[in-house]
């Protein structure tokens, strides 16, 4: 099973990637004759999310997600390896 604290860290800082963006998107890239701090945050939030989609891709490697629904006559058939004449 998937960490949950692992995707718990990844809503926080996808929600911090998205408020930076808004953040440049309403101010703009440059405060004054400065960039705009949120430039920092939004990299360091992306880089952060890179990393926690590598880890959840491992974890979810390790421990399968196990579909437990029954398939349907029509899955079993385009699932199957026999031929069939």
């Amino acid at each position: 099973m998937i960490d949950d604290s692992l995707l718990i860290l990844l809503a926080g800082t996808h929600e911090t990637y998205l408020a930076a963006t808004r953040k440049l998107n309403e101010e703009g890239h440059f405060a004054g004759d400065r960039p705009n701090p949120a430039i920092k945050v939004m990299k360091d939030s992306q880089t952060q999310l890179t990393k926690l989609l590598i880890e959840l891709n491992r974890s979810s490697k390790k421990n399968p997600i196990k579909k437990e629904e029954p398939q349907s006559p029509i899955e079993k058939f385009i699932n199957s390896k026999r031929e069939i004449r």
